[in-house]
């Protein structure tokens, strides 16, 4: 899969995480547990950027490693949202899920920081991807 849509299928992912958290807070259930959501290399996204078929020079740009960092803490900021809904603390998970939140503030910045990471990689690896 080229990087664009590697990267499109990540964004459209982790804005999902969002509406199963949601469930999670108004049913008291999932289907994950914490460690599952909080483990950020069990996701698609998350087998690929740590995987082997991106080349070098693209996980060498300086935004790499800013992906790296803020996916980790996406799926952080998840697995507290999540265990507060899991254990029927419904406001606060609420809260977690404000535009103002870390997570919602995460979730944004990882997806800038995608876009960016995409253009700089597509600039040096048009041949690879």
């Amino acid at each position: 899969m080229a990087i664009d849509e590697e990267i499109d299928s990540a964004v459209e992912a982790h804005c999902n995480w969002g509406e199963s958290l949601k469930r999670a807070i108004d049913t008291g259930i999932s289907n994950m547990s914490v460690e599952t959501a909080r483990d950020n290399s069990i996701c698609k996204f998350g087998q690929w950027i740590y995987g082997d078929t991106i080349p070098q020079a693209a996980k060498d740009l300086p935004g790499y490693a800013d992906i790296v960092k803020l996916h980790a803490e996406f799926h952080k900021r998840a697995a507290e949202v999540l265990q507060l809904a899991l254990a029927g603390r419904k406001m606060e998970a609420l809260d977690g899920l404000k535009i103002t939140s870390e997570y919602a503030t995460n979730s944004i910045m990882l997806r800038l920081s995608l876009r960016t990471w995409q253009i700089d990689a597509e600039k040096i690896t048009d041949v690879m991807f």
